[in-house]
């Protein structure tokens, strides 16, 4: 919707979405390379890459281009998103690994109809311009939990413990 709004043609829309998803493989890559050495400071960027991309859309959009360059780098960030708190969760070691990948796919799951909900009342409200707006503040509050939860995203490599 966002993308139509932002004068992007429907012809268009297919193959940019597709790119902007192939982008998300680059927040993958870098989750990838990161986690087991700085999964704090990984989950920190990922967050903070995620943000700067929502609010670059909330101030570019309505223009094309920039709404595009938004998408891409919102989609580079959030490609990194599922990796980084699925490692956080599995390292709290609260649960097995089964049971912490079925938790943290519920709660995806329950962000993503929330956040459905949201953005309608947030469109029928004061409407589409300030949906970003809601995001990035949302993407915020997520990063000052990880700041807080020092126990679940560690600064430093991951420690295994051995009985002995």
């Amino acid at each position: 919707m966002l993308l139509l709004a932002a004068g992007l043609a429907t012809a268009a829309l297919g193959p940019a979405l597709l790119l902007i998803g192939a982008l998300g493989l680059l927040g993958a890559w870098y989750a990838a390379a990161r986690l087991d050495v700085r999964l704090r400071q990984t989950t920190v960027v990922t967050l903070g890459v995620v943000a700067a991309g929502i609010l670059a859309l909330g101030l570019t959009f309505p223009g094309t281009v920039g709404t595009l360059a938004a998408a891409a780098v919102w989609s580079i960030g959030f490609g990194a998103v599922a990796a980084v708190f699925q490692t956080a969760a599995i390292r709290t070691r609260g649960a097995s690994p089964d049971v912490v990948g079925a938790l943290v796919n519920s709660t995806a799951n329950i962000g993503i109809g929330g956040g459905a909900a949201l953005g309608a009342l947030v469109l029928d409200g004061v409407g589409l311009p300030a949906v970003p707006y809601v995001g990035v503040a949302l993407v915020v509050a997520a990063l000052v939990v990880v700041l807080v939860a020092r126990r679940a995203f560690p600064a430093g490599p991951a420690v295994e413990q051995t009985a002995e």
